[in-house]
């Protein structure tokens, strides 16, 4: 405590544990002389006993101990103090002879000690406030331990602490059950010695102590018995006040009941994936060449039973397909493929697709679009997808009337809406709107029957590209679907990229380098000839990667802007003599497509995690992106 922070103080209030009347007087005039502000309330007695049941011992803020009492002398006052009142900051009293004694007091918790021929006020003010302040802030870092260690200890998942050299230092109650391991099974063990080598491979090479970032794997732990188990760690380094790492912690949660359950889902989806289908296809077309009467003529009635059974055959096949669609969409196992379109033209195909059947029971599908071209970068299957579930959705329970898509412009994305005329959602019911198996407003009769899984999954795809769905309705007046999509863009596009890649290289512990070419001066060229240029580097890149690389590489390109090359377990130096060949081959294909002279290849390597932990790091340091160039 400073002096400022002691003057806050209106009183300290001190125990004196002193014998001699003569030093209790003097010791009481010098704290009556205090710095102004400062004041003591000094209650004092003369044996080691009845300090130990002080009866207002919580309200004292020090104690000034004389270690030659009546009833006891020596190291075992302090240490009866220490044990007694542990929270309390004990100052030594001391004769000049005894200092010996004092100084092994502070060795064993004393917050300080004063020769007692040497008291004088500054001394013992200063050393009070010092004593309080000191054995504060030690409390409060106490309090801290031991409310981490409790953390520490009774956490939900394994953790373990390891230095420099790998070896383990702590590890909590967790980590012994998890792995079935004795405390004395892990002391001063190699941490390595809990990983199968490939797991430990992958951990290695993630260079996380010398990074210091942290990094998420799934790996696999040997348990005592030689039993493998799936676990999801999370790693960071230890760093002391100054920054230079001590070692590792790792956070460990074990993960094999979500793996097995992960493997079982995957083996059912399968299933019903061949096991359905397949039948289903083979009844549906034995169906149909009964009915279009390859087999032999049949009657009208005869007809009409067919197409029902050819119907319901044609459901349960859409049911089949939304259940695998939900399955792979819940799991984060669906792949996304982008690619840049019009938006616009793939709503005109998605409404023509249902123009027969609204025509045949008299009601309108609409298109409204503020641009003549809207373009996206999407996979362009599942927002048609999307489109024919909110379409078809629409249409379901329309008696008259229209269903109307729409497709405005909004800056950074588009806002696409599906508006029908139909008899609307009940206000209880919109909370579950996109729950899957959920449908609303059913009349007999009315529109196709449904799995309750279409606006589920539309929600699912939206949000996969980063959108998002809303619902707008009143009951009797219809219902607009509304959502977001973002605009192409060529840093999202190759965000995107550097997105996917990076989660492989953290699943496979590797670091990775990305090479990103773009090309100056496009005004030079037309069109077609950027587009065959294009054509012609990937194949040149595509066989040097296939004749020179040994890792993992992709090489993804949009139209005649711009590649990137991600190429695994690379570090930078390496990257930089790859891409140096490899521009080399784009040189050589921009002479043989008729290019022009001006035009030039620009490219610049970054690497994961050297140059930065996540994607949004890594962007910004492709300056080329925002037009500036090396």
């Amino acid at each position: 405590m400073n002096e400022s922070a002691a003057k806050a103080r209106a009183a300290f209030k001190v125990l004196l544990v002193e014998d001699d009347p003569a030093e209790v007087q003097r010791i009481r005039q010098v704290l009556s002389r205090g710095p102004a502000g400062i004041s003591y309330e000094v209650s004092m007695v003369p044996r080691l006993e009845e300090a130990l049941q002080y009866p207002s011992a919580s309200d004292i803020d020090i104690v000034l101990l004389d270690q030659s009492l009546p009833d006891a002398s020596g190291p075992e006052v302090f240490q009866s103090m220490a044990e007694k009142y542990p929270l309390l900051p004990v100052v030594i009293l001391a004769a000049a002879e005894n200092a010996a004694e004092a100084l092994s007091a502070l060795g064993r918790g004393a917050q300080d000690y004063l020769v007692k021929a040497h008291i004088n006020a500054h001394n013992l003010h200063r050393i009070i406030a010092h004593a309080v302040e000191r054995k504060r802030i030690q409390c409060e870092i106490r309090i801290a331990e031991e409310k981490y260690r409790s953390i520490f200890e009774n956490s939900a998942v394994a953790i373990t602490v390891c230095d420099t050299r790998q070896i383990l230092m702590s590890w909590n109650k967790f980590t012994e059950d998890m792995l079935r391991l004795a405390p004395e099974d892990l002391k001063d063990k190699p941490v390595e010695a809990l990983y199968p080598p490939a797991s430990w491979n992958r951990i290695q090479q993630a260079h996380l102590r010398q990074k210091g970032w942290q990094h998420r794997l799934e790996v696999q732990m040997i348990r005592k018995d030689g039993h493998l188990i799936d676990v999801d760690l999370s790693l960071s380094a230890l760093k002391d006040p100054s920054g230079e790492v001590m070692g590792t912690i790792a956070v460990i949660r074990d993960i094999t009941e979500q793996k097995a359950l992960e493997r079982l889902k995957d083996e059912f989806v399968s299933t019903v994936s061949h096991e359905l289908r397949t039948p289903m296809t083979i009844i549906r077309e034995g169906v149909a060449q009964v009915m279009e009467g390859m087999l032999g003529e049949i009657t009208e009635q005869q007809k009409g039973f067919l197409a029902m059974s050819l119907d319901n055959i044609d459901r349960l096949t859409r049911m089949v397909t939304d259940l695998l669609d939900i399955s792979k969409i819940e799991s984060g196992k669906i792949e996304i493929r982008r690619q840049r379109f019009d938006l616009v033209q793939l709503v005109i195909k998605s409404c023509k697709i249902f123009e027969t059947a609204a025509r045949e029971r008299q009601i309108e599908v609409r298109t409204a679009f503020e641009k003549p071209v809207m373009e996206v970068y999407a996979d362009y299957d599942k927002l048609m997808q999307v489109f024919q579930n909110l379409i078809g959705n629409g249409l379901k329970f329309i008696r008259k009337g229209h269903v109307q898509v729409s497709v405005r412009d909004k800056g950074d994305y588009l806002e696409c809406s599906v508006e029908d005329t139909g008899p609307g959602i009940n206000d209880e019911d919109l909370p579950f709107v996109f729950q899957k198996f959920k449908q609303f407003g059913k009349t007999k009769g009315i529109g196709q029957k449904g799995t309750g899984l279409g606006l589920a999954i539309s929600k699912g795809i939206i949000e996969m590209h980063y959108g998002r769905i809303w619902v707008d309705t009143r009951a009797g007046r219809g219902t607009s679907f509304t959502f977001t999509i973002p605009k192409f863009s060529l840093p999202k596009f190759f965000q995107e990229q550097m997105k996917k890649a990076i989660q492989e290289a953290r699943r496979s512990g590797m670091s990775l380098s990305w090479i990103v070419f773009q090309t100056t001066n496009l005004e030079l060229m037309s069109r077609e000839i950027r587009r065959r240029q294009m054509d012609i580097s990937l194949r040149r890149v595509k066989t040097w990667l296939d004749e020179n690389l040994k890792q993992k590489s992709e090489l993804v390109s949009f139209d005649d802007r711009a590649m990137l090359l991600a190429i695994y377990a690379m570090q930078k130096e390496e990257g930089l003599m790859v891409a140096g060949r490899i521009r080399q081959c784009l040189e050589e294909s921009l002479k043989g497509s008729g290019g022009s002279k001006e035009q030039e290849f620009h490219c610049r390597v970054i690497t994961y995690p050297d140059d930065g932990p996540d994607t949004e790091t890594l962007l910004s340091k492709i300056g080329m992106l925002e037009n500036r160039q090396d």
